[in-house]
């Protein structure tokens, strides 16, 4: 058990220490802005945001069909389904940030986000003592992904834009934390003698770092509200993850490798391309 906590500890700290160089780099073009010889922000004089937006991305799940859930019904026998889900998706994730204008053309922004929502997961493998032998456990149903994640980005605005307000460039980085809710969802299978054994995976929870691509404009809508909208493209370090399916993706995750089996493509799913609106008040 020391051993498990050791190596999860030194990914996570590993995952700090890369979102911790991102982080460093846009306080450096920070510094870099406030030291610029530039003259003060256009926009009524005004350096501070705070806000709040909705990133939004609607998807189409391509791997409904890789997902095999089990009950028992009311007889005793079990029986084997496929997700009754829709494979179109909706995700919305909520997001407050505070932005701080450097000069007339570039301001940096620093954000805090939490979402979940209800995914499809995967069977996984864990030793059964009644079978002497590696078993496979299958849920019953589909869990919620809860997400937790905070960020920078780094705006650029472009032709006769006016920091904060006109069209933008934004590029960024988040760190996201994932974990997933099992109260709806048992994890089952039975042995020889038709009993049924209940166990449930190693519920740690997963990070990665994103980095991020965005643009949009952004107007007032008053003296101290401002509208945005725009798109955001992201891209998870969670793609590099060895595949945790074994050779040829056949073989199911084990119970310390199910979360970050589920996680990798909840995060791209996530994060490939949203749709951003959102309010701004300048105190």
């Amino acid at each position: 058990m020391n051993k498990v906590i050791t190596v999860n500890s030194t990914k996570i700290a590993i995952s700090l220490k890369t979102f911790f160089i991102s982080a460093s780099v846009l306080l450096l073009l920070f510094s870099i802005g406030l030291n610029a010889k530039a003259q003060a922000p256009g926009y009524l004089g005004k350096r501070f945001l705070i806000g709040f937006e909705a990133p939004m991305i609607v998807g189409y799940d391509l791997q409904k069909s890789s997902y095999n859930y089990i009950i028992k019904r009311t007889d005793g026998y079990y029986e084997f389904k496929d997700s009754e889900s829709f494979p179109l998706y909706f995700r919305v994730k909520p997001t407050v940030y505070v932005e701080f204008v450097l000069n007339r053309k570039n301001s940096i922004q620093a954000y805090g986000r939490f979402f979940s929502s209800k995914i499809d997961i995967t069977e996984f493998t864990d030793f059964e003592k009644s079978t002497n032998e590696n078993t496979s456990f299958y849920p019953d149903g589909r869990a919620k992904a809860k997400t937790m994640a905070f960020g920078m980005k780094y705006r650029i605005f472009t032709g006769d834009g006016l920091s904060p307000v006109g069209k933008y460039l934004s590029f960024g980085a988040e760190y996201a934390s994932n974990k997933f809710d099992f109260k709806d969802t048992k994890f089952l299978t039975y042995d020889r003698f038709n009993k049924t054994i209940y166990n449930e995976p190693i519920n740690e929870a997963v990070s990665t770092l994103i980095l991020t691509f965005g643009f949009g404009t952004q107007y007032p809508l008053g003296k101290s509200i401002m509208f945005n909208l725009g798109g955001e493209a992201g891209l998870p370090f969670s793609l590099l993850w060895s595949n945790p399916y074994g050779d040829g993706g056949y073989a199911e995750p084990s119970s310390e490798d199910w979360v970050k089996a589920n996680s990798k493509n909840h995060f791209f799913r996530s994060y490939i391309f949203n749709i951003t609106v959102g309010l701004a008040l300048i105190p």
